[in-house]
């Protein structure tokens, strides 16, 4: 089955089913940084973000991006301390 994702809000399985697992658990791996993104009517959440680039399943380059948030305001000193766990996951096609 070949795919052309529309949007930005997928789960892990279906970003594996097009990308592979590889790429994802890469995805998975990476450190996330602040996005500076206003949450539109949400004044208490900090969005962050991951990315790697990888290939779709039908040849197309893309970034794919792993979401998360945390409270605000944020209480550690180093965001190391932090647990983080992937909100949702997206792509960019460059």
């Amino acid at each position: 089955m070949r795919h052309r994702f529309i949007g930005n809000s997928y789960e892990r399985s279906a970003m594996v089913e097009v990308f592979g697992g590889k790429i994802i658990d890469a995805l998975d791996k990476q450190c996330p940084q602040p996005t500076n993104r206003i949450m539109d009517g949400v004044d208490e959440i900090v969005e962050f973000a991951s990315s790697v680039i990888a290939i779709n399943d039908i040849g197309e380059r893309c970034t794919l991006i792993a979401y998360y948030y945390q409270s605000y305001p944020i209480e550690v000193d180093d965001l190391a301390d932090l647990e983080w766990e992937i909100d949702d996951y997206g792509y960019d096609y460059l």
